[in-house]
C-alpha cells in the first residue's frame, strides 16, 4: 500500500464498484482523553502539519482555503484557544503546505509543493516574518525537474536548516532530495549528500548532531541503504548505523536515550507483516524490548516527557485492540489502554504543547466522538468543562445550540462574563460572549426556537427586544436583525415554541390574547406571525407549560388546565392537527405537568409535579404508553419537582428539576435514567439549587442552566457543561444502486440528543452553496431512513440532514442538529441491481 500524504485522498470520497458508503461507523468511549472544548478550529481542507510557538501560538498547514471560518489559504497561525490570530497576515499560496518549523527567533519556515507565495515566486519553501509576512531577503530557490516538493525541515542548533523532500537543485547548484542552507537561505555548499533512489521524507537530528533521516530512498553515497540511514554532521554516511528496512519510513523521532523511532507503511513480505514502527539502538541494530503492532500506516510520532508515545496515521488496530488512527503506547510499545481518542479519518499532524496536551491534525471529521474538521486538541479530563464558565449573574431558563456549535442562552440575567447581556447571549464553542450578537430583552426570556431557515423565534415575559417594542415574542433574521414583519404581540408570558414541518408555530404560554385574536394560552401562528384562525383549543386556567409534536402530525400540551377543546383533560391532552382532543389518550395526572419528551418507540416521557398520571402511582416522573396509560414496566421515583428533559438518542434521559433523591439514592437537581428508567448510579454531578433548563450539543456534551451557584463541585454560576458519559455517533451514508434510487441513512446513538420530528434530507450540487430538499427522513431503528432519491451520477454533492432537538425550561426551546457529508456515485456503484434492500 502506497500513500503519499503530498497527495492525501482527496475531498471526502469513496469510490467502489459495487457500494459507495460514505460515513462515520465509529463507538466512542469518554473519560479517555477528551477534546479540548476550548479548542475548535475547523479547517475545510486537510491539516498537514502542525508547529507550537513559544508563546503558546499554533501555526497550521495543509491544503484548506479557511479555518475557523476565516478565509486562510494552506497557512494559518491560531491563538492558543483556537480562534484566529488576526495579526498574523498570512500570505496566500497556491498549493499546499508539507511542513512548518518555527526559527528561535520567531520567524516561520513552510515547505511544501507551492511555488507562489502572495505575488512572489517562491518555490517550495518561504520564510515569513513574525506577523507573517514574506522574508524577502529568504530565497533558496529549489527546484527539481521531476519531482515538486519539500516533505520535511529540520533545524540545527547553529541555525542552518536541512531540508528534504523531491528535488535536485538547490540553488541552481545539484543537491537531490536533501540539502542544508545557511541562516540566510543559501546553500551550504559543504554538505553534499547523496541520496537517491526516492524521496526524503522524515528528518531527525541527534544530540550529537547527525542526521537520521526516512524516507523512500535505497542508496545513500553509493551504499545501499533502504529507507533508513544517518549521516554524519558533514553529510557523509554513517556507517556505523547499518540498518535498511523494508517498509517506506514516514516520521523520525529520536529518544533521549539515543534511540530512533521510525514509523512508517507496514509492507507484507510473504506471509510475515511488518511492523509499522519500530526501534532501533544507537548502532542501527532493532531493539527486542520494543514491539509495537498497527495494522497500517503510521505517518506522525511524538515522545511525550514521560517516555510514552503517541503514533497518529491510518492504522485502526494497535496488536488485536481496537484505536483508531491515533492512539499512545508504552515505552516498550505496548498500547495504553488509557488514552483512547479515536478519529473518523487519518492523522497525519501531530505536536504536544508545552502544557501537554496534544494538537491533531488531518482528514478527519470528528475525533474523541466530537465534531472536529481536521484540527482538534486533547486534553485528559473528563469532568466539568472548564471552558465554559461564562457566570451569568442570575437564572438561566432558555438554552439552544447552533449547527456553527455557538449557544444560545437566555433567562433573566444581565450580564455574562463581565459584559452586558440582557436576558439574552450567544456563547462562542470555548464558552465566551459572543461580541456580535447583543439584541437585548426587556425581561425574562423562557424559550427559545432556532427555525428551519435558520431564524431564531424568542419567548418570554419582556415588552421589548432587540430595541423595539416587541410584546413576549420576538424573531431574529439570520444575520441577527430583528425580524420587522413579525410581531404578534401576546398579552403574557410565553413558556413553549415548536415548529411545525409546515413552518407554522405552536405558542404556548399564560396569554390570553395573540396578534390581535382570543387565544387561551395556546395558538398556532402562520410563518408570518398571524393566528392560524383553523386551531383554537383554548385550555382553560393559568398556563400552557409544554408542547411537543409527533411524527404523524399530532400535539401534544401540558399545563396546568383541567379542559381543553371543549373537553375535560386534566394537566395533559393530545390534539389532531385540527386541534380537536384526541379521544384515546387521556393519562388525567393529578398534578402539573411540565415537561415531556416524546420517544422513538412512540412512548412519552412526562415530568412534573404530581403522584399518579395514567392510571398509576408515579411520583414526577412517568413513561406512558402511544394511548395514555402509564408504562408499568418504568418506574423511577423522584423526590421533588422536575421541570426540563433531554432523551438522548441511546433511550437514557437526563433529568433536571429541584429534587433531593431518585430512586431511594442522593441526587441534587440532576439525573440521568437508562432506557428502562433505573437509575445510572455513575452520574452524579448534582447543583447547589434548580436547575431549570437541559441541553443535549450535537457532540453529546450536556449543557445545564439554572439557578446554582455550584455544579459537580466546581463553581459555575447558573451556567455549566459537562463531558458526557457515553459518547454520541452520527453516521451519514449513501448507498448507490445501478437502478432505481439510492438509500440514504441517518444512524444517531449514544448521547447524541433525540430528534423532536424526522430530519429533512437535503442535497446541494454547488459546493454547498446552496441546498434543495429531497424529503422527510422516515425512522428506523438507530437512525433515520430515506430510500427511492435519483441521485445525481458522476458528480460531486453534498448531502445534509436537519432536525430539532428539544430543550431547555419546561423544553419548550429548540435546536437545530445537522449532519452534512460530500458523496459522489458513479454509473458502476451498486449492490442490487433492480432496485431496494
Amino acid at each position: 500500500m502506497t500513500r503519499n500524504l503530498a497527495t492525501p485522498p482527496s475531498l471526502f470520497t469513496t469510490t467502489c464498484r459495487l457500494l459507495l458508503l460514505v460515513g462515520l461507523f465509529l463507538s466512542y468511549s469518554a473519560f479517555a482523553w477528551n477534546v479540548d472544548d476550548g479548542f475548535s478550529a475547523d479547517a475545510n481542507g486537510n491539516v498537514l502539519t502542525l508547529a507550537v510557538q513559544d508563546d503558546g501560538k499554533i501555526i497550521a498547514g495543509g491544503e484548506f482555503t479557511s479555518i475557523t471560518g476565516q478565509a486562510r489559504q494552506r497557512i494559518a497561525r491560531l491563538n492558543a484557544d483556537g480562534s484566529i490570530d488576526p495579526s498574523f497576515t498570512a500570505p496566500t499560496l497556491n498549493a499546499n503546505v508539507l511542513a512548518a518549523l518555527v526559527q528561535p527567533d520567531g520567524r516561520i519556515v513552510i515547505a511544501g509543493n507551492f511555488s507562489q507565495v502572495g505575488a512572489l515566486v517562491k518555490y517550495y519553501i518561504v520564510r515569513l516574518n513574525t506577523d507573517g509576512s514574506v522574508d524577502a531577503s529568504y530565497s533558496p530557490s529549489v527546484r527539481s525537474s521531476s519531482g515538486f516538493e519539500i516533505k520535511a525541515l529540520a533545524l540545527q542548533s547553529d541555525g542552518r536548516l536541512l531540508v528534504g523532500g523531491n528535488f535536485d537543485t538547490v540553488g541552481g547548484v545539484a543537491r537531490v532530495n536533501l540539502a542544508r542552507l545557511n541562516s540566510d537561505g543559501s546553500l551550504d555548499v559543504s554538505y553534499v549528500p547523496d541520496v537517491s533512489g526516492g524521496d526524503v521524507d522524515a528528518l531527525a537530528i541527534q544530540a550529537d548532531g547527525k542526521l537520521v533521516l526516512g524516507g523512500t530512498f535505497d542508496f545513500v553515497d553509493g551504499i545501499f541503504r533502504a529507507y533508513i540511514a544517518r549521516l554524519e554532521t558533514d553529510g557523509s554516511l554513517d556507517s556505523s548505523f547499518q540498518q535498511s528496512i523494508n517498509w517506506w519510513t514516514r516520521a523520525l523521532a529520536i529518544q533521549p536515550d539515543g534511540k530512533v523511532l521510525a514509523a512508517g507503511e507496514r509492507l507484507t513480505t510473504g506471509a510475515i507483516p511488518t511492523p509499522a514502527i519500530r526501534r532501533f539502538n544507537a548502532d542501527g541494530s532493532p531493539d527486542p524490548s520494543f514491539s509495537a503492532e498497527p495494522d497500517d500506516e503510521v505517518t506522525s510520532v511524538v515522545l511525550q516527557a514521560d517516555g510514552r508515545i503517541i503514533v497518529g496515521g491510518y492504522f485502526t488496530k494497535i496488536g488485536t485492540t481496537f484505536r483508531y488512527r491515533v492512539a499512545r503506547l508504552h515505552a516498550d510499545g505496548s498500547l495504553d489502554a488509557a488514552f483512547k481518542a479515536d478519529a473518523t479519518f487519518w492523522v497525519s499532524a501531530l505536536a504536544l504543547q508545552a502544557d501537554g496536551k496534544l494538537l491533531v491534525g488531518g482528514r478527519f471529521e470528528s475525533i474523541g466522538g466530537q465534531s472536529r474538521q481536521r484540527l482538534a486538541r486533547l486534553n485528559i479530563d473528563g469532568s466539568v468543562d472548564a471552558t465554559l464558565d461564562p457566570g451569568p449573574n442570575n437564572y438561566v431558563a432558555a438554552i439552544a445550540q447552533l449547527t456553527n456549535g455557538k449557544l444560545l442562552v437566555g433567562g433573566g440575567f444581565t450580564t455574562l462574563d463581565g459584559e452586558a447581556r440582557s436576558r439574552i447571549a450567544r456563547l462562542n464553542g470555548d464558552g465566551s460572549v459572543d461580541a456580535a450578537f447583543n439584541p437585548g430583552a426587556g425581561n425574562a426570556v423562557f424559550a427559545m426556537l432556532v427555525q428551519a431557515d435558520g431564524k431564531l423565534v424568542v419567548g418570554g415575559l419582556f415588552s421589548s427586544f432587540g430595541g423595539a417594542s416587541r410584546n413576549r415574542i420576538a424573531r431574529l433574521n439570520v444575520d441577527d436583525s430583528l425580524d420587522t414583519s413579525f410581531n404578534p404581540g401576546p398579552n403574557n408570558s410565553i413558556y413553549a415554541l415548536a415548529q411545525q414541518a409546515d413552518g407554522k408555530l405552536l405558542v404556548g404560554g399564560a396569554f390570553s390574547t395573540i396578534a390581535g385574536q382570543a387565544r387561551n394560552h395556546l395558538a398556532r401562528l402562520n410563518a408570518d406571525g398571524t393566528v392560524d384562525t383553523s386551531f383554537d383549543p383554548s385550555p382553560n386556567n393559568t398556563n400552557v407549560y409544554a408542547i411537543a409534536q409527533q411524527a404523524d402530525g399530532k400535539i401534544l400540551v401540558s399545563g396546568d388546565f383541567s379542559m381543553i377543546a371543549g373537553q375535560s383533560r386534566n394537566r395533559i391532552a393530545r390534539l389532531n392537527a385540527d386541534g380537536s382532543v384526541d379521544a384515546t389518550f387521556n393519562p388525567d395526572a393529578d398534578g402539573l405537568v411540565y415537561v415531556m419528551a416524546p420517544q422513538a418507540d412512540g412512548k412519552l416521557l412526562v415530568g412534573g409535579d404530581f403522584d399518579t398520571i395514567g392510571g398509576l402511582a408515579r411520583n414526577n416522573l412517568a413513561r406512558l404508553n402511544a394511548d395514555g396509560s402509564a408504562d408499568a414496566t418504568y418506574v423511577s421515583d423522584v423526590v421533588g419537582i422536575v421541570y426540563t428533559l433531554a432523551l438522548q438518542a441511546n433511550g437514557s434521559l437526563l433529568v433536571g428539576g429541584a429534587f433531593s433523591a431518585v430512586d431511594g439514592q442522593p441526587r441534587s437537581n440532576v439525573a440521568l435514567l437508562h432506557a428502562d428508567g433505573s437509575l445510572d448510579a455513575g452520574f452524579n454531578p448534582g447543583a447547589d439549587a434548580t436547575i431549570n433548563a437541559l441541553a443535549l450539543q450535537a457532540d453529546g456534551k450536556l449543557v445545564a442552566g439554572g439557578a446554582f451557584a455550584t455544579f459537580d463541585g466546581q463553581p459555575r454560576s447558573n451556567l455549566a457543561r459537562l463531558s458526557a458519559p457515553q459518547t454520541a455517533t452520527d453516521s451519514l451514508s449513501i448507498i448507490g444502486y445501478q437502478k432505481g434510487g439510492s438509500v440514504v441513512r441517518w444512524m444517531r446513538s449514544g448521547s447524541a440528543p433525540e430528534l423532536a420530528l424526522p430530519p429533512k434530507l437535503e442535497v446541494s450540487v454547488n459546493e454547498g452553496s446552496s441546498y434543495g430538499t429531497i424529503g422527510s427522513m422516515q425512522r428506523i431503528s438507530g437512525g433515520w431512513l430515506y430510500s427511492g432519491w435519483l441521485r445525481p451520477l458522476n458528480f460531486q454533492f453534498h448531502l445534509r440532514t436537519t432536525a430539532a432537538a428539544s430543550s431547555g425550561l419546561y423544553s419548550g426551546s429548540s435546536s437545530l442538529i445537522q449532519s452534512t457529508r460530500i458523496s459522489y456515485l458513479s454509473r458502476n456503484d451498486g449492490i442490487f441491481y433492480d432496485g431496494f434492500e
